[in-house]
């Protein structure tokens, strides 16, 4: 996914969030500062939304806190703003990039975002697509390299967070930043509340809020997927399976046709991707808020693939 990294969007882009409340999942140590709860202090008192907090003591906790919010939200309809307030794991070759806190015990567990993404997706799913996700954590944007576009909802609209390490202090201002701007005015100006949020951080120590689109980081994950079905390694194979196909249909065999196939199961494979990643069985509306031109994907791939 380090291509989807390189591709990110770099909050320029609209797109329709909204939220009744704030979900706070706090995971810190009891040693440490606790910047969820200082965070829910500073804002409740604005009384622009009702603000729910959990102090999680495992890993167990912040499932157990995700699964509340997923059940208020189908006995409500009220859609969350999901607000991680943890420390971020820094990136792997095996792409396990997630967060980690206290595990009860005196010890420290992980959760990754490969396991949080699908309850995170069936938020974002029963929200309509209208569900904020913030990584109040180290490295907090690097959700995006762990997340699989293949096999269930995005798991998320919108997704805001850091792209390394980032002073506690600091992530603390920033976030009362944030929150000033979108509580006052909402989805319309994410782009200038990150703005505004960017202000408190320290930008000579890499220190950067970053805010992508689940259509965004749609769009740089699947043309890695393309890349990959394109390689020479994989096609070879792919044709060799086509051939044998042809074969035992008593077809006619040649290079031309087997080109058309893997263009045809190419294509359809990824409108089976699009379909589930946007939900657009459940969502009907999603076709015309997330429109994905695949052919076009295909042919741009192509082209950087024969160029």
């Amino acid at each position: 996914m380090g291509e989807a990294r390189r591709q990110r969007e770099r909050g320029q882009q609209g797109t329709t969030v909204g939220a009744h409340h704030v979900v706070i999942i706090e995971w810190l140590s009891v040693e440490e500062r606790q910047t969820g709860s200082e965070l829910a202090n500073r804002i409740r008192p604005w009384n622009k939304c009702p603000v729910v907090l959990y102090t999680c003591k495992s890993a167990a906790d912040v499932i157990a806190a995700l699964n509340d919010a997923l059940e208020d939200l189908k006995t409500t309809g009220h859609v969350p703003i999901v607000h991680f307030e943890a420390h971020g794991l820094a990136p792997d070759v095996h792409d396990n990039d997630g967060i980690a806190g206290p595990n009860g015990n005196g010890g420290t567990e992980c959760l990754y975002w490969k396991r949080l993404a699908p309850l995170l997706g069936e938020i974002n799913l029963h929200s309509r697509f209208r569900m904020l996700l913030l990584g109040a954590a180290c490295h907090g944007i690097n959700a995006l390299d762990a997340i699989e576009i293949t096999s269930r909802p995005a798991p998320f609209t919108a997704l805001i967070g850091f792209n390394g390490i980032v002073h506690p202090r600091r992530l603390l201002e920033a976030m009362v930043a944030l929150y000033g701007e979108l509580l006052d005015g909402g989805h319309k100006i994410l782009p200038k509340a990150i703005e505004v949020a960017n202000r408190e951080l320290s930008t000579s120590l890499g220190e950067e809020l970053t805010l992508t689109t689940c259509r965004h980081f749609f769009l740089a994950a699947v043309a890695t997927y393309v890349q990959k079905e394109m390689q020479p390694g994989y096609r070879a194979q792919e044709n060799e399976r086509l051939r044998l196909k042809l074969i035992s249909e008593r077809k006619i065999f040649t290079t031309a046709k087997v080109d058309q196939m893997f263009r045809t199961v190419l294509r359809n494979r990824l409108t089976e991707i699009v379909a589930t990643f946007f939900a657009y069985e459940a969502l009907p509306s999603n076709r015309r808020r997330f429109p994905i031109n695949i052919g076009r994907i295909i042919r741009e791939q192509e082209q950087l693939h024969n160029s």
